[in-house]
């Protein structure tokens, strides 16, 4: 199947958040513990996603029919890497409709490319230190450790990948 993936305008916060109940579903029905145990969209509530939108952060990646196969925020700064001065992407809110297998290692490769254009050194984000499926899912990959952090009750593993020019 072929994907496009674009910056998200304001006609896509709704099918965002809608997918991310979806996938918050989908995690319960798999017994993953991830956001269906955080009270996600009430931490990250409508207006989140309408400032990324107006910040430029929030990316879609739709079929060929113009709908929602997955999405995510790319911010160019993140507190859970604080000693982090290098040029990265920072992946977060990543959600792939489980109904479309593959549309979540789609999008990390259209962020690891729009990375490599614009010059960014490093991918990276963080997961539950219990979800074992999607360490696992990152690992493979290529996404390695790189130590843990903490945001309230939420314990993460920070991942990274090197971004290397294309020659």
């Amino acid at each position: 199947m072929k994907y496009a993936f674009e910056k998200a305008g304001e006609e896509w916060i709704d099918p965002v958040i809608e997918l991310i109940r979806k996938r918050v579903e989908w995690m319960d029905e798999a017994g993953i513990r991830q956001w269906n145990t955080t009270a996600y969209l009430f931490v990250y509530p409508r207006s989140c996603f309408e400032a990324y939108v107006r910040k430029g952060w929030l990316y879609v990646l739709k079929d060929e029919e113009g709908r929602l196969a997955a999405a995510a925020a790319l911010f160019e700064h993140d507190a859970r890497w604080p000693e982090k001065k290098d040029r990265a992407f920072y992946v977060h809110h990543l959600a792939g409709d489980p109904e479309r297998r593959g549309a979540g290692s789609v999008f990390l490769k259209e962020c690891e490319a729009l990375a490599r254009r614009m010059g960014k050194e490093y991918i990276r984000l963080d997961c539950d230190t219990e979800n074992a499926f999607l360490n696992r899912y990152y690992e493979s990959r290529g996404y390695t450790e790189e130590g843990r952090c903490t945001d309230g009750a939420y314990t993460g593993i920070r991942r990274s990948k090197k971004i290397t020019l294309d020659l």
